[in-house]
């Protein structure tokens, strides 16, 4: 897939944003098992895009040949090198939910799916993230002691929906 690049502002990711970014030297999405998940443009600085290209905006892209395509907002570039500026931080776009508190969430005999869609709702602060999972066993979590990130919730605290549903295919994107 042409990775696809989109104004900061967009919520809307089924048009072709600003366009393709075809003239991508690369475009590498590095994905580790409950760890990073950011992606990594290297793009011509006279490039057709590349005045488009900035802190904020976002880039639509495939992780892998199996799962569908992501969205990711740059954080930082760096200094162009000959020809080229590398863009990084494309963080996958769910890193926004560290921003956004839940405070004591407890959920009870439901599955993952189920479990995703109250801890969004739980959020202290709006957002337009959806989720999906393809979990189907139930179980109940409780995550107590003060306000956890969203994103935390999901994966990285003890109770979290990772850590009782094993939940580690979550779709968690922008509401189209």
């Amino acid at each position: 897939m042409i990775p696809i690049l989109y104004d900061a502002l967009e919520k809307d990711f089924t048009t072709n944003g600003i366009g393709f970014l075809t003239d991508a030297v690369s475009c590498i999405v590095t994905e580790e098992r409950n760890g990073i998940y950011e992606l990594a443009l290297t793009y011509p600085t006279k490039g057709h895009l590349a005045k488009y290209l900035e802190n904020d905006a976002i880039i639509k892209a495939k992780a892998n040949d199996e799962d569908n395509p992501q969205l990711f907002r740059i954080y930082n570039h760096t200094k162009a090198v000959g020809e080229n500026t590398t863009w990084y931080g494309g963080e996958h776009i769910s890193y926004e939910l560290n921003g956004n508190p839940v405070d004591c969430f407890t959920v009870s005999e439901v599955n993952g799916e189920r479990a995703l869609h109250e801890l969004l709702d739980a959020a202290i602060l709006p957002h337009e993230f959806t989720c999906a999972s393809d979990i189907t066993t139930t179980n109940s979590t409780s995550i107590d002691g003060g306000a956890v990130s969203v994103r935390n919730a999901m994966g990285g605290t003890e109770g979290s929906l990772l850590d009782v549903w094993g939940v580690e295919n979550i779709t968690t994107t922008i509401t189209e």
